[in-house]
């Protein structure tokens, strides 16, 4: 019953507490040990292994995703061995998938497909335009399989990996929790070398710059750990908006620009190390247990002046509010026969109520909601959640093997909204961007009407319904 057991939730739940002085009030900062903080793991040691094909997105319509080359790659089997015993049946999962012979619930489609795993909607994108490999890397190692192919290789890797991920169902102690010196040194080096060139103390070319922002990306997992990181990736994005006159990466005047540069290279390097460094703050925000009643502070007003071109800028109130949402219908029936297009993905119900760009705010869920949702809870994997943002389009792919057009630009960052779990009965919620908040009801679910509240520099938005 191996395939039945892996239910792949978005968050693993445990938790300890990094001491930490978040805006001056923390003296405990609880931050989850998340699947996140596993990937970043597992990443850095395939990507230490010579396997680059290592993507990874959240979409909150389908959770977690995770680059594939018609094959499950490293990265995937180092993940499965969050969820097996041994690496003997990490590799046996890895041979159901690459083979077809996922079945008892799961399912298996070959090609340009993706491998999907619905108890826990887990993804591994199977054509190379969602593998991740920078552009003229060779994939020739992604492509061997069996013993020697990519996934075995992270089940392998997985086994060696005994400090601060729980593979092959090991306990993580808390004197494993403590950040890596080397690798937040290199972190805090990748960021501060951007900064000297924006402010123009240190004018590096544009492979530095790559350098230093594909060393962030890689041990973006540390940034949620300590204050003085958070404040470095936010005061990074802060001083790029300065010096480009106040105006965000994208603008009136900059609506787009090449994801990969031509040969002879071009002037958009900063950009797009801006919107890399943009993605990980994303990230940021809704990773669990960062914002919080004493965390607040660092957050709070630290909106993006790209929020003036895409979504759209609205002014906060002076001061907070609490706001009660519309009606939610919170009910989705079983459905029998033949099934519509995604249709077990989250349905988005508007609130009416809209974040201005970098506030932070609060859900309010009543004790008896709550109490209807987790019992809801025992019955799968899909979690009720909170979205900021409307767009929640993942636009993150590798078109480095594509042709020209518009379609491989950069016309905004690539994921805009925030998601939340709703677990308890207040929840804090931000995004640099701001957005319309959207309660996400799951598949099936049997809630009913209900509402939520609101509080915050939050606003009512126009709401239209049938």
């Amino acid at each position: 019953m191996l395939l039945l057991s892996l239910l792949f939730s978005l968050l693993f739940t445990g938790v300890y507490s990094a001491t930490q002085n978040v805006g001056g009030t923390c003296t405990t900062q609880p931050v989850s040990l998340t699947r996140r903080d596993s990937f970043f793991t597992c990443r850095k040691a395939c990507q230490a292994d010579g396997y680059c094909c290592n993507q990874y997105m959240e979409d909150p319509n389908i959770g977690v995703i995770y680059g594939g080359n018609q094959q499950i790659p490293c990265l995937g089997g180092c993940i499965f061995a969050l969820d097996t015993e041994s690496v003997d049946q990490c590799k046996a999962l890895c041979r159901s998938f690459n083979t077809g012979n996922l079945n008892e619930g799961g399912s298996y489609t070959v090609g340009c497909e993706e491998h999907y795993w619905p108890a826990g909607h887990v993804r591994f994108g199977a054509c190379q335009d969602l593998c991740g490999c920078p552009a003229g890397v060779s994939r020739e190692k992604e492509w061997k399989v069996g013993e020697t192919g990519a996934c075995y290789k992270g089940c392998e890797l997985a086994g060696s990996l005994r400090t601060g991920a729980p593979f092959y169902g090991r306990t993580v102690q808390a004197s494993e929790t403590g950040d890596d010196a080397t690798d937040t040194a290199t972190l805090s080096t990748a960021f501060q070398a951007i900064k000297t060139h924006i402010a123009g103390t240190t004018v590096s070319t544009a492979s530095t710059i790559n350098t230093m922002v594909d060393r962030i990306m890689l041990h973006q997992g540390l940034i949620a750990r300590t204050n003085t990181m958070i404040l470095k990736a936010l005061d990074l994005v802060d001083q790029y908006e300065t010096s480009q006159g106040g105006v965000g990466i994208f603008n009136y005047n900059r609506r787009q620009f090449p994801r990969n540069p031509p040969t002879a290279g071009d002037e958009f390097f900063l950009e797009r190390a801006m919107v890399k460094v943009s993605l990980a703050v994303i990230d940021l925000y809704q990773t669990k247990g960062v914002l919080a009643a004493c965390s607040k502070s660092v957050f709070q007003g630290r909106k993006w002046r790209q929020a003036e071109w895409f979504p759209g800028a609205v002014t906060p109130p002076g001061s907070d509010v609490e706001l009660t949402s519309k009606e939610i219908w919170g009910t989705r029936p079983m459905r029998w026969g033949h099934q519509p297009i995604y249709f077990d993905r989250w349905k988005r119900a508007p609130t009416g109520i809209y974040l201005p760009p970098g506030e932070i705010a609060i859900l309010k869920v009543e004790q008896a909601l709550l109490d209807k949702i987790e019992n809801y809870y025992s019955n799968t994997t899909m979690k009720f959640q909170l979205q900021v943002g409307h767009a929640n389009a993942n636009l993150t792919r590798d078109y480095s093997s594509q042709g020209v057009g518009i379609s491989y630009e950069y016309t905004r960052v690539d994921r805009i909204t925030t998601t939340y779990n709703i677990e308890s009965t207040e929840t804090y919620i931000g995004n640099p961007l701001g957005g319309g908040i959207y309660i996400c009801i799951p598949y099936p679910a049997e809630i009913g009407a209900f509402t939520v509240k609101v509080a915050g520099k939050v606003v009512y938005s126009p709401y239209f319904r049938k």
